[in-house]
């Protein structure tokens, strides 16, 4: 994996950005081998009664081989049902404050599925990504059932956020283990308008979205995030 680069170089460090930036567009790159530290796993979409079941891992570890010596967020969790959400947050500041802006995402991540893989947990997981206003945190409801407190869409729908296809590397056949390869996506512009607080505040985050029985592990290589106002 690359460390990224864009428009705007930052300096992404304890969260703050320091990107005081007045010209219409900025890119900013959040390389998680350098602000993976502090990101929060969650889950969703299963009742609280099971969510040992899910055995939620979401941690910033060493990329396996063959990829760079680096690290990047793992995050991993079983889905006994029929449906599952899985997410690291972390919140930064330095923005402008108090600005609206239109916002994109590109995501780097890593998996071991090929995309010859039609079957399992490769085609029937999605990734998501969003840069929020608001706090991004699962909540239990009256049942117990856990629900965002976004709307990042069911199933492949993005919601008010982005939708970044599913989790295949790209390479092709499918062999079983496979090679861990890299995926860069494109950039995808999120619906819901993002405006910073007081400090320039806002929540970024990165999820899966699993529709169907298994156990779907991704690394995380970063986001690009870019913002238009």
């Amino acid at each position: 994996m690359k460390r990224f680069s864009g428009a705007v170089t930052l300096l992404l460090v304890a969260g703050c950005l320091n990107a005081g930036d007045s010209s219409n567009t900025i890119s900013l790159p959040f390389d998680f081998d350098v602000v993976g530290e502090g990101f929060t796993a969650g889950v969703a979409e299963i009742h609280q009664d099971d969510l040992s079941e899910v055995e939620l891992v979401g941690e910033l570890r060493a990329l396996p081989d063959p990829l760079p010596d680096r690290d990047g967020l793992y995050l991993a969790g079983t889905n006994t049902g029929g449906s599952l959400f899985l997410f690291m947050v972390k919140r930064f500041t330095g923005l402008l404050p108090n600005e609206t802006y239109d916002a994109e995402l590109l995501v780097e991540f890593a998996t071991n599925i090929h995309q010859g893989c039609n079957t399992g947990v490769g085609p029937t997981t999605f990734v998501k990504a969003g840069a929020s206003n608001l706090p991004v945190e699962s909540i239990a409801d009256i049942t117990g059932i856990f629900r965002m407190s976004i709307d990042k869409g069911t199933g492949a729908a993005a919601g008010q956020f982005t939708q970044h296809g599913d989790i295949r590397n790209g390479a092709i056949g499918c062999p079983t283990p496979g090679t861990y390869a890299v995926r860069t996506t494109e950039f995808r512009s999120q619906a819901a308008s993002l405006t910073t607080d007081e400090f320039g505040g806002f929540w970024l985050w990165v999820g899966l979205e699993s529709t169907a029985p298994g156990r779907p592990e991704v690394y995380f290589g970063g986001v690009v995030l870019r913002l238009t106002h």
